[in-house]
């Protein structure tokens, strides 16, 4: 099991996620491991980077893994990079754990 502690960031909004996401996979998959040198959880996205095309599928992704609104899940930087930092707000790191946790699917 993956400890994805070193991926999330308390803020006064709800916790930033730190992803590094690959963009055209096969499937779309979250989590996907735990990348220790970057303290980021793995994510693939079905979609292509263009055209934001990517980056909307993650923020759907996220608002119905966590079951939120669209309007709760913010990408906050790396929007052209493979390197997100994504709000999920509302939510505390210990709940944004046992969620991720309990959903981990091996790669």
């Amino acid at each position: 099991m993956d400890d994805y502690r070193g991926a999330l960031t308390p803020t006064r909004e709800g916790t930033v996620i730190a992803l590094d996401v690959t963009a055209g996979a096969k499937e779309t998959v979250f989590p996907h491991g735990y990348n220790a040198w970057r303290k980021s959880i793995v994510f693939l996205v079905r979609e292509p980077p263009e055209g934001g095309r990517a980056n909307a599928e993650i923020v759907k992704f996220l608002s119905q893994f966590f079951s939120l609104p669209t309007s709760r899940i913010r990408i906050l930087s790396g929007v052209s990079s493979h390197r997100k930092r994504v709000l999920v707000e509302g939510f505390d790191p210990e709940k944004v754990l046992a969620l991720l946790s309990g959903r981990e699917k091996s790669g």
